[in-house]
């Protein structure tokens, strides 16, 4: 059931914004990190960094690296919309789903839309399915 509140939380939080540029498939997790500082322009209050594969357990094909940054994020790795930048609280809550999903095997898609900077596809939110 915590797997299940995380994510609902995740999801409930942005229901009311939108991503127009797409999102992810849903892929598996493989590594994850949180880091609570930041010394590369990714927010004032950390970021989560995450990779994901096509099987689980990093099984299948490496498919993206993604950022989830905070507020004040200036990196060309997070993305250009400052309402997907968290606070940390919603960081925090984040990375909890981002954890369980590496530990469960959950599969997750992560919605997104232009890097700061205009290039790429960089991450706005992560939400975790059942597989």
């Amino acid at each position: 059931m915590n797997v299940l509140k995380h994510a609902l939380g995740v999801a409930v939080a942005f229901a009311g914004l939108s991503l127009s540029a797409g999102s992810a498939k849903a892929d598996y997790i493989c590594e994850a990190w949180f880091s609570p500082l930041d010394t590369l322009g990714k927010g004032n209050n950390g970021f989560v960094q995450f990779y994901t594969y096509s099987g689980p357990d990093c099984t299948g094909s490496y498919l993206n690296f993604y950022n989830l940054c905070s507020t004040g994020a200036t990196s060309s790795q997070c993305i250009n919309n400052s309402s997907f930048h968290y606070t940390s609280a919603e960081l925090l809550a984040t990375w909890d789903a981002v954890r369980d999903a590496l530990a469960l095997n959950l599969r997750v898609g992560v919605p997104g839309n232009a890097c700061i900077g205009g290039s790429g596809f960089c991450a706005g939110y992560v939400y975790l399915e059942a597989n």
